[in-house]
């Protein structure tokens, strides 16, 4: 690998801003290791998933899907 890209990292700001785009109704965040999905409202349990492409998933596939 040259330079000091590495081909694996997450660019957090940006998954976080187009989930969150897409997703109005939810606080996204990454922490720990993990990307998590508030309500905005405060309903529901959080969902969690290990990278920003699951939670996306994970989002589409919850029974509560909102997207505002």
């Amino acid at each position: 690998m040259t330079g000091s890209l590495d081909q694996f990292a997450v660019d957090e700001a940006r998954w976080r801003e187009a989930l969150e785009r897409e997703w109005p109704g939810y606080l996204i965040s990454p922490n720990g290791g993990n990307w998590y999905a508030n309500r905005r409202d405060g309903t529901g349990d959080a969902i969690i998933a290990m990278t920003p492409a699951r939670l996306h998933r994970a989002l589409q596939a919850a029974p509560h899907r909102s997207a505002s």
